[in-house]
C-alpha cells in the first residue's frame, strides 16, 4: 500500500498495490501509533484501488503506522486482536 496524506481536506488516501492473500472474512486494519505508543484506529485497508479514510487529528504526533490483520466482522475499536503484518512511518516527500 501506499499512504499520502492530503492536508487540505484532512484525509489519509490509501492506495493498493501490492495487498497480501487474505482468508476469507479478514481484512487488513491500518492503525496509528502516537509517540506515547497509544494506538488508534484509522481503517480498513483497500484490497483493491483507492480508498480515503479520516486523517487522524493529532498526525502530527504519530510514530509510526501499523497494520494487523483483523476479523472483518468484528474489527477492533482500542486495540489489535491480531499480529502486525507491516509497519513503517510517515515521511514528507
Amino acid at each position: 500500500w501506499v499512504v499520502g496524506d492530503i492536508c487540505n481536506d484532512n484525509l489519509l488516501q490509501v492506495k493498493a498495490v501490492a495487498p497480501p492473500q487474505l482468508p476469507e472474512g479478514k481484512v487488513c486494519q491500518l492503525w496509528m501509533e502516537t509517540l506515547d505508543g497509544t494506538l488508534r484506529p484509522v481503517g480498513v485497508m483497500p484490497h483493491s484501488g483507492i480508498r480515503s479514510m479520516q486523517a487522524p487529528a493529532n498526525l502530527n504526533q504519530s510514530r509510526s503506522f501499523k497494520i494487523s490483520i483483523e476479523s472483518e466482522h468484528n474489527l477492533p475499536t482500542d486495540k489489535p486482536t491480531g499480529k502486525f503484518v507491516f509497519e513503517g512511518e510517515l515521511i514528507q516527500i
